[in-house]
């Protein structure tokens, strides 16, 4: 877990304070919809993160817009339902085929507290959801559940080593929502989508 200064229960989130503490007392979002801001928790990355399209280009998140087709892994075990989604686990996900998934909607938060992984490969809230592989299972866990040893998959399948994971500063971070499998390519690194109002995940 992270250190006692910066590890965020989710008991902690659920309150103002927490949800204060993690940048999301403050919000900007045309696509709001007036529900409790613990159903908002899903995870956003900083803006200048690069994005793979589904062309092969890569887009800033933060100029990323509902529409555009992002390139992810269609892993065939993973779930279409959010109420299963947090117990996902899975083996040999590096067999899947890459998949273009759409953007169904994007929503920024401000002056989101950023956690920096492995140095800046990827700088995301607290709360943004990672597929990291841990005893040899895939599964799917929040920055504030990631563990230095866990592992990355990036866009060559290569495996990749998390070496430290650190609050670094604050920030506005972008959050976008994927149909199909909800993943998508960020820095090179496989990742989670945030999940919209109406998503199934």
């Amino acid at each position: 877990m992270l250190n006692d200064s910066v590890d965020f229960t989710r008991n902690e989130l659920s309150t103002a304070e927490g949800l204060n503490r993690s940048g999301f007392g403050a919000y900007n979002s045309t696509s709001y919809s007036g529900e409790p801001m613990g159903a908002l928790l899903g995870g956003c990355l900083v803006g200048n993160t690069q994005i793979e399209m589904e062309d092969g280009t890569f887009k800033s998140i933060k100029d990323v817009i509902i529409g555009d087709s992002l390139m992810g892994l269609d892993i065939k075990t993973l779930s279409s339902y959010f109420e299963v989604e947090d117990n996902w686990e899975g083996k040999d996900i590096e067999q899947y085929d890459n998949k273009p998934f759409k953007v169904t909607d994007t929503m920024v938060i401000t002056e989101a507290d950023v956690y920096s992984i492995n140095d800046g490969l990827l700088e995301c809230s607290e709360d943004h959801k990672h597929l990291v592989k841990r005893d040899d299972i895939w599964r799917i866990q929040t920055t504030s559940q990631l563990n230095p040893g866990d592992l990355y998959l990036d866009r060559d399948k290569n495996i990749i080593l998390i070496d430290s994971i650190m609050l670094d500063r604050q920030e506005d971070v972008y959050l976008i929502t994927l149909d199909g499998k909800h993943t998508y390519y960020a820095n090179n690194i496989l990742t989670h989508n945030y999940k919209g109002e109406g998503s199934r995940m």
